[in-house]
C-alpha cells in the first residue's frame, strides 16, 4: 500500500486550489452576478459559473475518483498521474496567491516550497523518490 503516500500531497494541493478558487471570487459573484467569475480552468469555470456548490461537489467527486484510481490501478502511470495532478493543483493554488496583494508572490513561493517539501517527503515514503 505504498501508493497511499501519493495521496496527501495531491489532496493538500487540491484542497488549497479549490479553497482559493472559491475565496478568490469577487464580491459581485457572491451577490449573484455569476458573470463575474474569475477562473482560468475551463472546466472549473463552467462549474463555478453555475454554482459554487456544483463546483465544490464536482471537485469532491473528481478527487475521490482520482484517489481511488491511484490506489487501485497497478500500473506505474498511476504514480505519474498523482504527481501531475499534484503539480497542476499546486500551480493553480499558487496562481491565486500571487494575485493576493503586495506580498502575493512571496506567499506563492512559500506555498510552492512547502508543497514541494511535503510532496518529496511523501513520495520518498512511497518509494518513488530516492
Amino acid at each position: 500500500m505504498r501508493r497511499r503516500w501519493f495521496l496527501p500531497p495531491m489532496l493538500l494541493a487540491f484542497t488549497v486550489d479549490v479553497t482559493l478558487t472559491l475565496h478568490g471570487q469577487p464580491a459581485e459573484y457572491w451577490l449573484g452576478n455569476t458573470g463575474a467569475v474569475e477562473e482560468a480552468n475551463p472546466i472549473g469555470y463552467i462549474l463555478v459559473v453555475r454554482s459554487p456548490w456544483l463546483f465544490l461537489s464536482c471537485a469532491i467527486v473528481w478527487m475521490s475518483v482520482l484517489s481511488g484510481t491511484i490506489l487501485i490501478w497497478r500500473k506505474p502511470i498511476a504514480e505519474w498521474l498523482a504527481v501531475v495532478v499534484t503539480f497542476a493543483h499546486a500551480i493553480g493554488g499558487c496562481s491565486w496567491l500571487i494575485r493576493s496583494g503586495r506580498f502575493g508572490w512571496l506567499w506563492g513561493i512559500v506555498y510552492l516550497v512547502i508543497a514541494s517539501q511535503v510532496s518529496r517527503w511523501c513520495w520518498r515514503r512511497g518509494g518513488w523518490v530516492k
